[in-house]
């Protein structure tokens, strides 16, 4: 950024973990309509994850107590001690992105591997480095990377629940003048402890969809074995 507007001539432009594509010829972007050009970096090619995260992360918790006793008879006292506290905690970032660039396979009939429009690069030719001969041989590149930024999916979220209950029960009392003292008790107590992640990415379905095949009806499938090169990969699965 320019000195005047950025801090120290520096600024922060995003994620590279956007609509980057990675290969043995270089690393290009997808524009909005598709054209894919190459990567140059910069706010235009990157993505904000800023406004998503949550600065504090939000809580909720809820405390009950309750304690009583009864004199069941002159040296002999009923009681009864109750809790419970539920807390509730909500942590939200930006949306998952098929992260790992370089760590995927894919291959090079792959329908949705199509040429950009005009003007632009050619995704399987001149990032993959796929050849013709490798197209219709449906050859694999690996170490290849295609991110792209789950946004249709939304910001990831991770909630934690905790809730804890305790009752105790029991009687107490004295004896011989209150020389001696007795307590006698039952207790039972329960703690739950629950994470759930959602819109992350499951990579093994990811890997799957990188390895989509036609089936000569139109029909795109992202199931290996339809694939006879697969095989070695899924171990004839």
């Amino acid at each position: 950024e320019d000195g005047a507007t950025g801090f120290g001539g520096y600024g922060c432009v995003g994620s590279g973990n956007y609509r980057l594509f990675v290969g043995a010829l270089g690393n290009a972007f997808q524009e909005e309509d598709g054209t894919i050009v190459p990567f140059v970096g910069g706010p235009a090619q990157t993505y904000n994850f800023g406004p998503n995260n949550y600065f504090q992360r939000p809580s909720e918790r809820y405390t009950i107590y309750g304690k009583g006793n009864f004199d069941v008879s002159e040296n002999i006292e009923a009681f009864m001690d109750l809790s419970y506290t539920n807390n509730v905690s909500d942590a939200q970032i930006a949306p998952t992105a098929s992260f790992g660039t370089g760590s995927y396979a894919i291959n090079c009939d792959n329908p949705y591997i199509q040429n950009s429009p005009a003007g632009g690069l050619q995704l399987t030719t001149d990032i993959y480095g796929c050849t013709a001969a490798d197209i219709a041989a449906g050859v694999i590149k690996t170490g290849v990377g295609a991110s792209h930024r789950n946004v249709e999916g939304g910001p990831r979220s991770s909630l934690n629940e905790n809730s804890t209950m305790r009752a105790a029960t029991g009687l107490r009392g004295s004896f011989a003048d209150d020389v001696w003292n007795w307590d006698a008790f039952v207790q039972v107590a329960e703690t739950r402890d629950q994470g759930i992640s959602t819109n992350d990415f499951v990579i093994a379905n990811l890997d799957q969809a990188l390895l989509a095949v036609d089936d000569g009806n139109g029909n795109v499938h992202d199931c290996p074995p339809l694939h006879a090169v697969y095989q070695p990969l899924y171990g004839g699965v």
